[in-house]
């Protein structure tokens, strides 16, 4: 910063235009190095031709983040400190998922340094005249405007979260699964896949991902010792976890860290699970059951401390099945603080593999899994 205005700096000097809009603005066409392909966007290279109109750098006025309208005009409307602040970093964020607390820090006080509109779009053609007519105003202006920082100067710790996705011949759900975690817009991700010794194309999968994610590979130990390969590398004080062919409901991330943040005193938050199955490969996957009355202890509906992981200790890599059961039963020992919230947070994908793989060791695990509540018991009373 210059005199402590925020400076937005100029780097790519390139725009993009859809190819059948190209007729709409001839000044732009020419500047159009190479045609694009059928459904691509044109690439339009203002550097060197318009090296005179381009400016290195230049103060920012205010921060801005556009939404559909359909009214008459251009409306500059109030926004909320966290969907600005999602607007200004998500983008940035979701390509550097190690980022870390350090960006989201810098990122929340550069909202909370420049006043904050959600613009309202009216006919495309109106909305350069609104955008000049905001830039006419003084800086004294344009707070009053935003009610002296209103939402924008509002700030919140928002915590790094670790996102552990556990994949076992999985590559084919993959991106629908990374996906389902960006579209929560939660701006301070860390995106951990673990491969646990697929022999499908997991790297092209991976490789093919519109984000960085931290990639591991371990020999196919199970579903439990590849969440645990995550939750000891993660980074955040917060920790979820997605099974590669599962999805997360939008806002799911927001509503379980707002809870955790409203009380620091718990240790996990979950929601339920709506199950989804699908008649065969080719058809879609429809809802099934009600989600209140489904398996309760499901990994995936849940947000968890890390610090939680520290006292219960990891998942049980001796049990294919049921490990998730397993945790929260020491979590009970341990007494752990667990809330259920009355929202769907998981939805939980039937399939024809996840349906069957694995059935040959289902009926042990009941057994191993009495006998290690047994013994808890057993140490309970001892301590008593």
């Amino acid at each position: 910063t210059q005199d402590d205005i925020p400076r937005a700096h100029s780097l790519y000097n390139t725009a993009k235009l859809e190819a059948d809009k190209t007729d709409r603005f001839p000044n732009l066409a020419a500047l159009i190095r190479q045609p694009p392909k059928p459904g691509d966007k044109a690439v339009i290279s203002l550097f060197p031709e318009r090296a005179g109109q381009l400016a290195s750098g230049l103060p920012i006025s205010a921060i801005v983040t556009p939404a559909f309208g359909g009214g008459d005009e251009t409306v500059f409307e109030l926004i909320a400190a966290a969907e600005l602040r999602s607007a200004a970093a998500f983008t940035t964020l979701s390509q550097l998922p190690h980022a870390g607390n350090r960006t989201i820090d810098f990122v929340t006080r550069l909202v909370a340094a420049r006043p904050g509109f959600r613009m309202r779009l009216g006919p495309i053609e109106q909305v350069p005249d609104a955008i000049e007519r905001l830039l006419e105003r003084t800086e004294d202006e344009l707070w009053a405007m935003s009610k002296e920082g209103g939402a924008a100067g509002e700030t919140s710790d928002l915590p790094l979260i670790s996102v552990v996705v556990p994949v076992y011949n999985g590559a084919h759900f993959l991106k629908d699964a990374i996906e389902s975690i960006l579209l929560q817009n939660y701006p301070n991700l860390e995106i951990i896949v673990v491969d646990d010794g697929s022999t499908d194309d997991i790297d092209a999968a991976v490789s093919a991902l519109p984000v960085d994610v931290r990639f591991f590979r371990q020999p196919n130990q199970g579903p439990s010792a590849a969440r645990n390969r995550g939750v000891r590398d993660a980074s955040g004080s917060l920790v979820a976890f997605l099974d590669v062919d599962d999805l997360w409901p939008a806002e799911r991330l927001d509503l379980l860290t707002g809870e955790l943040q409203d009380h620091p005193e718990l240790d996990v938050v979950r929601g339920y699970a709506q199950l989804s199955k699908r008649a065969n490969e080719d058809a879609p996957f429809e809802p099934i059951g009600n989600p209140e009355e489904s398996f309760p202890n499901y990994i995936g509906a849940a947000l968890y401390r890390k610090s939680a992981f520290e006292r219960v200790g990891l998942f049980d890599e001796f049990l294919t099945f049921a490990e998730d059961t397993d945790w929260f039963v020491r979590a009970d020992a341990a007494k752990l603080k667990v809330k259920r919230v009355p929202h769907v947070t998981l939805q939980v994908r039937r399939h024809e593999t996840n349906m069957t793989k694995g059935q040959s060791q289902a009926a042990l695990n009941p057994l191993r899994l009495f006998r290690k509540q047994l013994e808890l018991r057993r140490q309970e009373q001892s301590a008593g």
